[in-house]
């Protein structure tokens, strides 16, 4: 075969894989655009959704009995009570502002060579 035709075949085939990878990846898996999506759609299903809630809340009944038990009114009260303290500043990420300090070292000594 000649060395031409090979290189040809070979590019054609290359092309025809890649269209068909871009048909079948590509343009088959397009997502629609934000203005294709129409908002009443989607608001119309999520306040049919919260209805649907709201009607499963109506019809759940609570036995209040727990509260007459007594195992709950043997329930002992375990709070401790939290004393208020001073706060801290106002700001607490805000650099600390640097407090003067006085140095007690003495001034360094000029050292001559005579």
């Amino acid at each position: 075969m000649n060395h031409n035709l090979k290189t040809i075949l070979i590019l054609v085939a290359i092309l025809a894989i890649a269209g068909l990878g871009y048909k079948f990846l590509i343009v088959n898996n397009r997502i629609p655009s934000i203005a294709a999506v129409s908002t009443t759609d989607v608001t119309d299903q999520t306040a049919r959704e919260v209805v649907t809630m709201l009607e499963k809340l109506r019809t759940l009944k609570l036995d209040k009995s727990i509260f007459t038990n007594e195992m709950f009114l043997s329930l002992e009260d375990f709070n401790v009570q939290v004393i208020d303290e001073e706060r801290g500043r106002q700001n607490p990420f805000m650099p600390f502002e640097p407090e003067p300090t006085i140095s007690k070292s003495k001034p360094p000594s000029v050292l001559r060579r005579e």
